[in-house]
C-alpha cells in the first residue's frame, strides 16, 4: 500500500532540475515596495504640494501688488525655483515607483539635510518649564536624528531596499 519511492515527493529535498527553467525569480511588479519608500513617496508629494501652494501664493500676491512695490526679477527667479522643486520632488516620487537608483540617492540627501536642518536652527521655541524644554531638546537631538538615520538606512542599504532597487522598471 505503500507508494513507489520515486514518486513520493520529499519537500525537504534540493530540486534536480535546475537547469530546466523552473526557477522562478520574483519578477519586478510582485516586489513588494518597502514601507521606508511609501513614506518617502508622501514626503516627496507633501513637499511637492506644499511648493505648489507657495507658488500660488506668490503669482496671486504679485497680481495683488503688481510691478510698483517688488522688483520683478526676484519674483521671477523665486517662481522658477518653487517650480523647479516641485518637479523635482514629483520626479523623485516617481523614480522611487519605479524603482530608479539615483531616486534613493537623492531621497537619502534629503533625509540628511532634514536631519542638519532639526539640528542646526536656532531654537526658538518658549518652554513654560524645564520639563518642557528638556523633552524639546530629547526630541530634537536624540529622538528625530536617529529615526531619521534608521529611515534612510531602511530605504537605501537595507535587504529589502536592495532587493527592490535591484530590479528597475521603466
Amino acid at each position: 500500500m505503500h507508494a513507489a519511492p520515486d514518486k513520493v515527493h520529499n519537500p525537504y529535498t534540493a530540486p534536480t532540475n535546475l537547469g530546466s527553467g523552473e526557477a522562478r525569480v520574483l519578477s519586478p511588479i510582485k516586489l513588494k515596495r518597502p514601507i521606508s519608500v511609501w513614506l518617502m513617496q508622501v514626503f516627496m508629494f507633501m513637499f511637492a504640494g506644499l511648493f505648489t501652494y507657495s507658488s500660488i501664493r506668490t503669482v496671486r500676491d504679485f497680481a495683488a501688488l503688481g510691478t510698483s512695490q517688488v522688483e520683478v526679477w526676484k519674483i521671477v527667479i523665486a517662481l522658477v525655483l518653487q517650480i523647479a522643486f516641485i518637479f523635482a520632488f514629483a520626479a523623485t516620487a516617481v523614480a522611487l515607483f519605479r524603482r530608479a537608483n539615483w531616486s534613493k540617492w537623492v531621497s537619502l540627501v534629503l533625509l540628511s539635510l532634514l536631519i542638519a536642518f532639526i539640528i542646526l536652527r536656532p531654537d526658538t521655541t518658549y518652554y513654560a518649564n524645564d520639563a518642557e524644554r528638556i523633552g524639546g531638546f530629547i526630541g530634537r537631538y536624540l529622538f528625530f536624528p536617529p529615526l531619521f538615520m534608521w529611515w534612510a538606512y531602511a530605504l537605501a542599504f537595507s535587504q529589502k531596499a536592495k532587493r527592490y532597487f535591484s530590479t528597475e522598471t521603466v
